[in-house]
């Protein structure tokens, strides 16, 4: 009954626990829902199945594909490049798999996220910065979509720092997947250099992929 299964007849004939089935389906129901995926479901989202690997993109599908399947040392994985090329896809597609695993989820699009949280220290503040920050804190993956398009404050780069500094550091057991239309260069102009240092980290805590080729919102062909 441990493992799901319970024993039926005078013949042992071993079938699936109902409650236990109850129990996982309510548990997948609640991951979902938590996760705030950009789509309800794998089979109406993006996932590796459904993504179009062209000429640009074979490294970053890799790179995401390993993040999501092997079990490795990498806290981190970055994805860059210019938009519309698959990294919000290839983001969701590492999300559905850390899902069907049974593991935490939660998506945020990064200058959203941090618009909310700046937003909970005014006066007619719907929300409070813990309500806003907490479902961050310890999900098994933290997928931060767009880093880099955000109103560039002081705040901003804190509260980026801080959530992704905490699973660098292994304070979480935690890992982070982001997406920002910058390279390591580009994106030390926009925030702050420890930041970038953590998101770049290349062989050590942090996987790191470029992606390029067509466009598949407008058509064009990036280098």
């Amino acid at each position: 009954h441990s493992l799901g299964w319970v024993m039926r007849g005078t013949q042992n004939v071993a079938e699936p626990c109902p409650s236990c089935h109850n129990l996982q389906a309510e548990r997948t129901a609640r991951l979902l829902k938590a996760a705030n995926m950009p789509s309800t479901s794998a089979e109406k989202g993006n996932t590796f199945e459904t993504f179009e690997i062209s000429q640009g993109k074979q490294q970053a599908y890799d790179a995401a594909y390993e993040f999501a399947n092997v079990d490795t040392d990498y806290k981190v994985l970055t994805l860059y490049g210019p938009p519309g090329v698959g990294k919000s896809h290839l983001l969701e597609a590492v999300g559905w798999e850390f899902l069907a695993n049974g593991k935490s989820v939660r998506y945020e699009y990064a200058p959203a996220w941090l618009d909310r949280l700046r937003s909970t220290y005014g006066d007619d503040a719907t929300e409070t910065y813990e309500q806003v920050f907490n479902p961050q804190k310890n999900v098994d993956l933290l997928i931060l979509d767009d880093v880099g398009t955000e109103r560039q404050t002081p705040y901003a780069t804190e509260q980026l720092t801080k959530v992704i500094e905490a699973r660098y550091n292994r304070t979480t057991d935690g890992v982070v997947a982001i997406s920002t239309n910058h390279d390591q260069e580009q994106l030390a102009k926009h925030t702050h250099p420890r930041l970038v240092d953590r998101l770049f980290a290349h062989q050590t805590a942090a996987r790191v992929a470029a992606i390029g080729g067509k466009s598949y919102r407008t058509g064009t062909q990036w280098k």
